[in-house]
């Protein structure tokens, strides 16, 4: 009997410490709002961004799932912010992608949470200046520099007036031709060049840009690429500049060699036959009238008479 007893005494201190062991092991689930869900695991397949001064002084987080989370079908998300001891959140509002909401803080310590009808309160943190993703560029112009044979593109960005993100993008350029293959330049500026010499000429080429954070107080992802913009490059750059120093050469050279045959015709026939001819051998004024007006001599014959002139 005592034997019995004490066999007794021993299962129950065992089953007593099997029970605190798996009470200590933590197998329940703690909740983002402090409560214990049940065995499922804590985790959840769900994407999301922020972009920053979306409307005014709000800015918004979106959220989609990846892949559904079993065991149910009703879900809701809902933005939470730890301040202090408080817990306070937000249920964001499902769209046909989705979830959305709008706030105003982008500082504060944050957990996205899942609420269903199966399962309690599942968090996991989240930090909205990480998960950025910026507004989509536009207003694409290209200017062609015909001197210098470059294609000036031009771009602007809805960050250029908020303060969030303003001079913080690295922005990526895409061009192509005819449906060719995409090739890519990153700038921080807001305007790139293509050199003439690069493309082909006579060709139509397109142009479309996005944009990301620069890392080094936002990060995040691409944005969506903007409209496309369409130009035609130049037929012949510089062609016509090309011909004109050709034809300016070629009658330099020829007027130059004008001018040795010239001067050596005028040196050749000056005397016999250039100066004769523009200043011809006048008869001296002076001897004529001495002529006119000297006495005739004695034997001087003024008969008119015809055998006297022979």
């Amino acid at each position: 009997m005592l034997r019995m007893t004490q066999m007794s005494t021993v299962l129950s201190i065992f089953i007593l410490f099997l029970h605190t062991t798996f009470g200590e092991s933590g197998c329940t689930s703690a909740d983002g709002d402090g409560t214990f869900g049940d065995d499922e695991p804590d985790n959840f397949d769900i994407d999301c961004f922020s972009q920053l001064e979306f409307k005014d002084s709000y800015s918004s987080l979106t959220c989609n799932f990846t892949e559904l989370p079993p065991h149910n079908t009703n879900y809701t998300l809902s933005l939470c912010t730890k301040e202090d001891s408080s817990y306070e959140c937000f249920n964001m509002k499902k769209q046909e992608d989705g979830y959305f909401l709008q706030f105003t803080d982008i500082l504060s310590n944050k957990d996205i949470c899942m609420d269903s009808e199966m399962k309690r309160r599942v968090c996991r943190s989240l930090v909205v200046t990480d998960i950025v993703k910026p507004e989509v560029p536009f207003d694409i112009n290209i200017t062609y520099q015909k001197e210098a044979n470059e294609y000036l593109i031009h771009y602007s960005t809805p960050h250029s007036w908020k303060k969030y993100l303003k001079d913080k993008l690295i922005h990526q350029i895409a061009y192509r031709q005819e449906e060719g293959t995409w090739k890519t330049i990153e700038s921080p500026y807001l305007q790139v060049k293509l050199l003439g010499k690069n493309l082909k000429n006579d060709a139509s080429y397109e142009v479309k840009v996005r944009s990301q954070p620069n890392g080094d107080y936002f990060k995040g992802t691409w944005s969506e690429w903007s409209t496309s913009k369409s130009f035609r490059t130049a037929r012949e750059p510089h062609s016509t500049e090309t011909y004109s120093s050709v034809v300016v050469v070629i009658v330099s050279i020829v007027g130059f060699m004008l001018s040795i045959v010239m001067i050596v015709l005028i040196v050749t026939f000056w005397k016999n036959r250039i100066k004769p001819a523009v200043w011809p051998n006048l008869p001296d004024h002076k001897k004529t009238l001495e002529q006119l007006c000297k006495k005739p001599k004695n034997n001087f014959d003024i008969s008119f008479n015809p055998e006297s002139f022979g």
